[in-house]
C-alpha cells in the first residue's frame, strides 16, 4: 500500500536520496495532532514485513510543507545541512499507511531494533482514534506552500495552528498522554445481570448468584416488566415499581441503590456497595424507544452513564426485535439505540437538545464509543440459533455447546460483533423454556421456538485509553445463567467481571493540567502572528494638487507564522482608505523573518478637498493596518500642503497689483466681440485681472501653438513638479504637453470656476448659435467678475491656438477633444438642493449628457 509513497528524487538536493540508499527504499513521515511536538521520518524497506531501516525523531527544527494532504515536503536539520525531501502518494495509500507502519515497528521490535529512549511513538495511538475523523475533514497538515507567500489551511482548522481555538480538546490529550504518571489503576468487581421476567411478579432470584454481596457494582437489567396495553405506552408502571421494591429488598444490606430507570417493558436498576457509594458521580439516565414506527417503548434501549472512581462507564439494558427472520432489524435497533443515547455533557458527546435523529447515526456511535473507558450492551438481544428446532433441542441433549454457538446470529452476523466482545459462551441456551420448569418448549408446542441465547452480556473497551498503562481493561471471571430460576420462558444470565478503574492522584494531575496550559500558551503564542511597524505616523511634505507623494514603511514579521497584513475600515466607515491615499501592495503575506516595504501614496486630486487644504494648510486621517489573528496598528498620516495656484479661489488669485495682468491687445479685441462693447468703453474699464500663472502658461504655449498633440498627452507625475516650480520662480519651461497639461490641471482643480445648475443645462441645451452661446454663458457666469475674466482669456487663448489647425484634415477631431477637454477642467456641477459642486469625474451617469452638451457648446464658442 505504501508502494506510492516514494521519494520524489529530483526535490531531494541529494542530502537522503533513497534511490540509492544501501538498504531502505521507502520513506513514511507522521505528526501528531494532539502531541505536535512528535515527530518521526522512518526509512523502510518494502515487501511483506515492511522492515524499518532507520527512525529519526524529528525535534523543533521540523516543518512539514504542504499544499494537498497526499503530497508535502519534509523539512528538518540546521540550516546549513538542512533536509528537505518531497513525498506523494494516493488516496488509498495515505488513508492506510499507519497501519503498515505499525507492522513495520513491530517487525523491528522482533529484530530489537531501538528506538530513541526519549521518543514515544503516541502518535500512532492518537492518529488511530482520530484518523478517520482527520482524514475526511483533511486536518492533518498545515499547509504552508513552498515558493509563495500564500497561507492556507487544508479545511476545518488545522490543529497546531489554532491550538487556542481548540483549548479543551489540546488539554484533554496532554492529559490523555500523561495519564500513567497521576493515575493509578484499581481493580474492581463488576456483575452485569440480564433476565426476561415475561411479565411476571417479582421474585428473588438475585440471591441465586454466589457472592453478591462482594461487588462494588451490580447492574440489573430486566425485560418485560409490564405487558399491558398501558404499559407499553408508560415509562413507568406499578410492576416496575414492585420489581425496584423486590431488588432493593435483596442487596439493601450491602448495598445502595444509584438509580433506577423503567421505560414500559424495560428497567435498568445501579447499585453500588455501600462502602464505594461516595466514589459513583455524574449519573445520568437516558432512553431510547425502537417499537412499532420507531416510538413504541416495548423494544429499546435504557441506558446509565457515571463516573465510577475517575474512569466514566455506560451501561445499557436492551430488548430488541424478536423473531428469527428480524437478523437486519435488530442490527439496525442496535446502532439506533447507540446513536440515540444522550449523555451527559460532561463526557463530551451531545445532549438531549440535540436530537438525534438529525445527526449521523454511524458518527453517533464513533462519539460515543470514545466517550467512554467501559461501555456494557446487555438485555435480551434475541439473536437466534440458525438450526432446526430439533437439531438444537439434539444438540442440548448431547450438551454440545460449540455446536449451538457456531449457529448463533448475533456471532455470525451481528453489527454490535464490530464494537462489542462478548466473554466465551459455556452455557446452554436461555430461551424458550415452559413456565416454572427448567424444560425447552418441544417441536409439539403451540407455537414452535428455537432454542436460542436471546439473554447476553457484551462489553466495549476504549483501548486508546488504556494503551499507555499495557493491561487487560476487563476480565471477566465468569459468564453463566441460573436454570434454577424458573418463572419465566427466559433464564437470567450473570457476568462477573473485574475492570479496571483510573483512580487520580489529584495534585499530580493538577501539575500535568497546568503543564498542558503552559504549554498550550507556549505554542498559541508561538503561533499568534506578530510585525513590527517601521513608522506609525507618517508625515508628506509639500503636498500639492494632483501629484503623488510617497513614503515607504517597513513591515517585518517577528514571529513564527506568516503574517498577513492588509488595510481595513474604521467602524462606521466602508472604505479602508480616504479617497486621496492609496496602498502598494494592498494586502501581502509576510514569511517569518522576513520583511516587506509598503508604499503609501497620497494624491489630492478633489478641488474641495484642495480648496479646504489651502485654507488649513494641513490634514491628518488614521487609517488601520490589520494583521490577520493579530492586532492592528493604527497610522496616523499627515498630510502639510504647499499653496499653489491650485484650488485657489479665482478672486484670490486676481486680487492685487502683482496677481493681476492687463489683457493684451488680442484679448482686448475678444472682449470688444464677445462683450459688445466698444473700445472706448473698454479703455475706460478697469484693468482685467487673470491668474498670475495662468498668463504664463499661455505665455510660454505661445511656441507651441504649431503643435496639434500638445492638448492631447497627460504629462507624467514625474515630470509635473519641476513644472509648478519652474513657473511658480518664471522660469523658462521647454516641454509643451508639460505647459497644456499644467494649464489644464490648475483649471480643473478650481471649484469656482463656472458653476452649471440644471436649469443652465436646459438654457444651454437650446442654444445653436455662436451668438446664443455668448449669451447663456454671460448669463451663467453673472457677475463674477474674476471667473469671467478668466473664462474669456480662455476662450480667447484657445481661439488662437486652434487658428494654427484650421488646415489640418483632423482639425475637427483636434476641435472636439480640446473642447471635451475644456468642458472638463472647467465647468462644475451643482445638484438640485445641493449646496456642494462636483466635477464631472464624479458625477453620476445621469449628467453625462450634459458633458457632451458642454462640448458641443464650446465647439461653437471657439
Amino acid at each position: 500500500m505504501l508502494r506510492s509513497l516514494r521519494l520524489e528524487s529530483e526535490l531531494c538536493l541529494n542530502v537522503l536520496p533513497l534511490n540509492v540508499h544501501p538498504k531502505a527504499d521507502h520513506i513514511c513521515i507522521l505528526r501528531s495532532i494532539e502531541s505536535p511536538e512528535e515527530h518521526a521520518v522512518i526509512l523502510f524497506k518494502d515487501g511483506d514485513e515492511h522492515e524499518i531501516v532507520e527512525a529519526y525523531p524529528v525535534l523543533s527544527d521540523f516543518v512539514i510543507e504542504s499544499n494537498d494532504p497526499l503530497s508535502f515536503c519534509i523539512c528538518f536539520g540546521p540550516t546549513s545541512t538542512r533536509v528537505e525531501i518531497a513525498v506523494h502518494g494516493e488516496e488509498d495509500s495515505v488513508a492506510s499507511f499507519v497501519e503498515v507502519l505499525e507492522l513495520a515497528i513491530e517487525h523491528a521490535k522482533k529484530l530489537s531494533f531501538t528506538f530513541e529512549s526519549t521518543y514515544r511513538h503516541n502518535w500512532l495511538r492518537f492518529y488511530r482514534r482520530k484518523r478517520q475523523q482527520a482524514h475526511q475533514k483533511k486536518t492533518f497538515f498545515t499547509a504552508v506552500k513552498k515558493g509563495t507567500t500564500k497561507i492556507e489551511s487544508l479545511g476545518g482548522q488545522p490543529s497546531t495552528s489554532n491550538l487556542s481555538m481548540h483549548r479543551d480538546t489540546f488539554i484533554n490529550s496532554e492529559l490523555l498522554a500523561h495519564e500513567p504518571e497521576f493515575t493509578t489503576l484499581i481493580e474492581q468487581g463488576v456483575l452485569v445481570v440480564t433476565y426476561n421476567v415475561n411479565n411476571k411478579k417479582p421474585v428473588d432470584f438475585l440471591e441465586y448468584y454466589p457472592g453478591i454481596e462482594s461487588f462494588p457494582l451490580i447492574m440489573v437489567g430486566l425485560q418485560e416488566v409490564d405487558l399491558t396495553a398501558s404499559g407499553l405506552m408508560s415509562k413507568e408502571t406499578t410492576a416496575g415499581e414492585d420489581w425496584r421494591q423486590s431488588l432493593e429488598s435483596e442487596l439493601y444490606r450491602t448495598h445502595t441503590v444509584i438509580c433506577c430507570q423503567q421505560m414500559a417493558g424495560l428497567m435498568i436498576a445501579a447499585f453500588a456497595r455501600s462502602d464505594i457509594r461516595a466514589n459513583v458521580n455524574d449519573v445520568f439516565v437516558d432512553t431510547v424507544a425502537t417499537g412499532m414506527l420507531g416510538v413504541l417503548a416495548n423494544k429499546g434501549g435504557v441506558g446509565v452513564s457515571m463516573k465510577f472512581f475517575d474512569s466514566r462507564m455506560l451501561f445499557i439494558n436492551s430488548h430488541l426485535a424478536a423473531g428469527s427472520s428480524k437478523l437486519e432489524r435488530r442490527n439496525t435497533d442496535f446502532l439506533s439505540i447507540l446513536s440515540g443515547i444522550c449523555h451527559d455533557k460532561k463526557f463530551g458527546v451531545y445532549s438531549k437538545s440535540r436530537q438525534p435523529s438529525l445527526v449521523d447515526p454511524i458518527q453517533n456511535v464513533t462519539s460515543l464509543l470514545s466517550a467512554y473507558d467501559h461501555i456494557f450492551f446487555f438485555g435480551d438481544l434475541n439473536y437466534r440459533l440458525q438450526l432446526n428446532p430439533a437439531i438444537a433441542l439434539q444438540y442440548i441433549a448431547e450438551n454440545n455447546i460449540p455446536a449451538l454457538v457456531d449457529a448463533d446470529q448475533l456471532l455470525s452476523s451481528g453489527a454490535m460483533m464490530k464494537h462489542f466482545v462478548e466473554p466465551p459462551i459455556n452455557f446452554l441456551p436461555t430461551y424458550k423454556f415452559k413456565p416454572k420448569t427448567d424444560e425447552y418448549t418441544g417441536i409439539d408446542a403451540e407455537k414452535v421456538r428455537t432454542a436460542s441465547y436471546c439473554d447476553r452480556v457484551m462489553y466495549h473497551v476504549n483501548t486508546d485509553n488504556f494503551e499507555l498503562f499495557n493491561v487487560e481493561a476487563i476480565e471477566v471471571s465468569d459468564y453463566r445463567s441460573i436454570m434454577d430460576v424458573k418463572i419465566s420462558d427466559h433464564k437470567p444470565v450473570f457476568c462477573a467481571m473485574n475492570a479496571k478503574i483510573k483512580h487520580y492522584d489529584d495534585v499530580k494531575r493538577a501539575n500535568v493540567y497546568r503543564a498542558a496550559l503552559r504549554d498550550l500558551e507556549r505554542k498559541a503564542n508561538n503561533e499568534r502572528p506578530s510585525i513590527e511597524v517601521s513608522e506609525q505616523e507618517i508625515t508628506f511634505e509639500d503636498v500639492i494638487y494632483s501629484i503623488p507623494v510617497k513614503h515607504d514603511i517597513t513591515l517585518t514579521n517577528t514571529g513564527l507564522v506568516p503574517a498577513q497584513v492588509q488595510f481595513v475600515p474604521k467602524p462606521g466607515d466602508t472604505t479602508c482608505l480616504p479617497p486621496w491615499l492609496s496602498v502598494s501592495p494592498s494586502i501581502s503575506v509576510i514569511l517569518p523573518g522576513k520583511s516587506l516595504t509598503m508604499t503609501l501614496t497620497v494624491c489630492v486630486t478633489d478641488p474641495f478637498e484642495s480648496n479646504r487644504l489651502n485654507n488649513e494648510g494641513f490634514m491628518s486621517e488614521i487609517v488601520i493596518l490589520h494583521l490577520l489573528n493579530g492586532k492592528d496598528f493604527f497610522i496616523t498620516c499627515n498630510i502639510k500642503w504647499e499653496a499653489k495656484v491650485f484650488a485657489q479661489p479665482i478672486p484670490t488669485l486676481c486680487s492685487g497689483d502683482w496677481w493681476g495682468l492687463r489683457v493684451s491687445e488680442v484679448e482686448k479685441n475678444t472682449l470688444i466681440s464677445q462683450l459688445s462693447i466698444s473700445t472706448e468703453e473698454l479703455s475706460q474699464l478697469p484693468p482685467l485681472r487673470i491668474p498670475r500663472e495662468i498668463w504664463l502658461v499661455c505665455n510660454n504655449l505661445q511656441k507651441h501653438v504649431n503643435d496639434p498633440d500638445i492638448f492631447s498627452i497627460t504629462a507624467s507625475n514625474e515630470n509635473f513638479r519641476g513644472i509648478v516650480d519652474g513657473l511658480y520662480y518664471q522660469s523658462d519651461v521647454q516641454s509643451p504637453v508639460l505647459l497644456a497639461d499644467y494649464l489644464m490641471r490648475v483649471l480643473s482643480s478650481f471649484s469656482d470656476f463656472i458653476i452649471v445648475s440644471q436649469e443652465s443645462m436646459l438654457l444651454l441645451k437650446e442654444v445653436r448659435t455662436k451668438s446664443e452661446v455668448e449669451k447663456a454663458m454671460i448669463k451663467i457666469i453673472g457677475s463674477n467678475q474674476a471667473q469671467s475674466n478668466l473664462f474669456i482669456y480662455i476662450i480667447s487663448f484657445f481661439r488662437h491656438y486652434l487658428s494654427f489647425h484650421r488646415s489640418n484634415p483632423s482639425y475637427s477631431a483636434i476641435k472636439r477633444q480640446l473642447s471635451l477637454k475644456i468642458a472638463f477642467s472647467i465647468f462644475k456641477m451643482k445638484k438640485e438642493n445641493t449646496a456642494k459642486t462636483e466635477t464631472f469625474d464624479s458625477i453620476e451617469d445621469e449628467f453625462i449628457l450634459d458633458l457632451e452638451v458642454l462640448t458641443d457648446c464650446l465647439m461653437i464658442l471657439i
